[in-house]
Formats: structure tokens, sequence, C-alpha cells
């Protein structure tokens, strides 16, 4: 005969009479009446008591990754899981949670400034030294770039003159080797420190710096090399001394003369002790190198 057993209760093998025997539907199973046999619910459902004629959906934030269930499960940290859900999401790359009740990849934090997160993590990671993260939810930190270095966090910093950072990714940056400098932000150091004067300013960075005390020398007497970078073409030198050329590092104090400039405005009339009535006392015609307007030669000691 059909059985017409009620929802939440399934048929067993008619007895001698006929008559099928109605049984509860086990917990973990649904019934729908009738003849049918209980049916385990599936995944991401379940059937917490006997009776029932249907298996509820896991709500948000838990999931059921067997069949049969009598209930589910908490989501795990580090992942979301849906209503419905079989088994857990992974949070995505950039994002992390440490919640075990999230039902939507939007409820994952993203990582700060500083940090990053890579796929399904419970927390962030803070950055290495030598790299950053400018912004949120980054899956990975950028390295920091030649010339500049970082602890690890949101920033990297431009090296300090004197110091130098050749690679990406430097967590420091390097004191220059003696006597060498640098400028902010150096990949190298291919300039003299304060009181040295590079002696040729047509060697390659990478020489130098391979070989720095062999075109860096010490200041020589009387000279003012208190900037970074002085050149021997650059040579500073004071009022009353006076040197053949920028090619050598020989400097002559004026004895028998007044006019001798130095290393500064040669030409400026303003520093000469004899103006001349005539032409622009200016001018390259009437001016010697390192002498005042109107004199030069040797020591400035001849008038134009």
């Amino acid at each position: 005969l059909p059985a017409a057993c009620e929802p939440g209760t399934y048929a067993n093998m008619t007895d001698g009479d006929g008559l099928p025997d109605c049984f509860d539907c086990p917990a973990g199973s649904s019934c729908p009446g009738g003849a049918a046999p209980p049916r385990q619910c599936a995944a991401g459902s379940y059937a917490a008591t006997e009776r029932l004629s249907e298996c509820a959906s896991c709500s948000g934030g838990t999931y059921q990754d067997d069949t049969g269930g009598k209930g589910c499960r908490a989501c795990v940290p580090g992942s979301y899981c849906k209503p419905g859900a079989a088994s857990p999401l992974p949070c995505e790359a950039g994002s992390y949670s440490s919640r075990t009740d999230l039902e939507d990849a939007s409820q994952c934090t993203l990582a700060e400034k500083g940090y990053f997160a890579t796929t399904g993590s419970t927390k962030p990671t803070p950055c290495s030294p030598g790299t950053f993260a400018a912004t949120e939810g980054l899956s990975e930190c950028d390295s920091c770039e030649p010339g500049s270095s970082g602890a690890g966090g949101a920033f990297c910093s431009k090296c300090g003159a004197g110091t130098y950072a050749a690679n990406p990714g430097q967590g420091e940056c390097i004191p220059c080797p003696h006597p060498l400098s640098s400028r902010i932000g150096g990949v190298t150091c291919s300039i003299c420190k304060t009181g040295y004067y590079l002696q040729d300013v047509s060697a390659l960075p990478v020489v130098i710096f391979e070989s720095p005390t062999e075109h860096c020398k010490p200041c020589p007497p009387n000279a003012d090399c208190s900037s970074p970078n002085t050149t021997l073409e650059a040579l500073g030198f004071p009022r009353g001394y006076w040197r053949a050329s920028n090619q050598t590092t020989e400097l002559h104090k004026c004895v028998a003369s007044e006019h001798c400039s130095g290393s500064g405005s040669a030409a400026n009339a303003e520093h000469s002790h004899r103006r001349l009535d005539y032409g622009d006392v200016g001018s390259d015609a009437l001016t010697g190198a390192g002498c005042d307007a109107g004199h030069t030669g040797p020591l400035c000691e001849w008038c134009v």
C-alpha cells in the first residue's frame, strides 16, 4: 500500500496487516513524508532535532563540511563563511581577521600602512627592514629604492649626505668610505668629504669609489675645502693668495701686490684698491685670473 506518513516521519516496511509503520525522522536528515526514506542533510545544512521535514542552511559565519550534520561549526580565523557554506573561504590577500563569525569578505580587516597580509591571514605582518607599505590593503611590501632605506614601515627615507644605498631593499644606509662623501639620496660615494678635494673631475664614480684615496687628496695649506665636493678646479683660497692656474694646488702669497682676489669674485671692482678711468672694469680684458680689476700676471703685479 502507498505509505501516508506525515512530513518529519518516514515509512518502514509494512507489517502483517499491510499498514505502514511511520518512524520519526532522525537528526541530521530530512523526511518530506509519504513513502520517501530519510535523506541526509547536504554539506552546508543541518537538522538539529528529529521529525524535521527540511534541513536548514547554516547561517552566515558558520559552515558544515559533512553530510548528515546536526549543527554547524563556527567559521575559522582568517576566513569568512557565507550563509549555507560547506567550507570557509579565506580572507583575500591584503586583509586579515582573527574572528570566527564573519560571513563576507568585506568584513575582513585591511592590512594597515606598514603591514601586509597574505591570503587567509589571521593578523597583519609588519614590513621587514628595507621594505615599506605606503597604503592599506597590500599583500606584500615594496622594496626601498636605491639611495634610500627603511626600518620597515609606511615609508623609506633618503640616505643622508655622507651615506649611500647602492641596492634596493636596504634597511640602512652605509657610511661612505674615507675620504669620500655623497649627496642626499646617494647610490654611491663619488665626491670628496670636507677637508679634501677631487683631483680629477673626469674620473668615473665607480673608479673613485674603488680607489678613494687616489682621487681625494687632503686640502693644501691655505686652501679652502670646507664644502663637500670641492674639486681641484674650484679649490677655494683666500684673498691675498694667487695660483698660476686652476690645475695646480700651489698657492702663492701676494707680498708685493695687494690685488690678489683669491678664489672669490676676481673681476669685482669693489675689491680693487685702484680704479681705472676707462673701459669696463669687470671685463676679462682688464682682469687676470685671481686678480682685482685692472691687474693681471703673476701675483697680480701687472697693471692693465
